[in-house]
C-alpha cells in the first residue's frame, strides 16, 4: 500500500488537468512549466492551511485556482523562486448566481495571484 499526502492528491489532480488543458490549445509544457505549477500548488497549500481552507471546502473557488494554475505554467513563474516571483493570497469575494430563477449573492474564497520581482520580466 502506498502512501500519499492530501498535497500529493492535489498535485495528483490538478497538475495532469493543467497540461492537457494548455496542450489543447497549443501550449506545450516544458518541465520548468510543470516544476512551476507544482510549486504553485504547495504555495496555495500553505496559504489555504494557513487561513484553515481545505482544497474541498465547497466555498472554495477551484475554477480560479484552475485558471492561477494556468497562468503560473503559460508564464513560468516559480514560487519557490528566490526571491519569489509569484504569490498567493486567500479574498473572501461576492459572486452572484441564480437560485430558483432569483439573484442570488453568496461568499466564496478565492485565490488571488500576485506577481512580484523576476516574474514581472515573465
Amino acid at each position: 500500500m502506498s502512501f500519499s499526502t492530501a498535497l500529493v492528491k492535489v498535485t495528483d489532480l490538478f497538475a495532469p488537468m493543467i497540461e492537457r488543458q494548455l496542450t489543447s490549445n497549443g501550449v506545450q509544457m516544458d518541465q520548468y512549466s510543470k516544476q512551476c505549477v507544482i510549486n504553485a500548488i504547495g504555495a496555495i497549500n500553505a496559504v489555504l492551511d494557513k487561513n484553515g481552507v481545505a482544497w474541498d471546502d465547497l466555498q472554495l473557488d477551484r475554477n480560479n485556482i484552475t485558471q492561477i494554475l494556468m497562468n503560473v505554467a503559460a508564464l513560468k513563474l516559480n514560487a519557490a523562486a528566490s526571491p519569489r516571483e509569484v504569490y498567493f493570497q486567500l479574498r473572501n469575494v461576492q459572486v452572484k448566481k441564480k437560485v430558483d430563477g432569483k439573484e442570488v449573492t453568496e461568499w466564496k474564497k478565492q485565490i488571488e495571484m500576485g506577481i512580484e520581482g523576476d516574474g514581472n520580466d515573465a
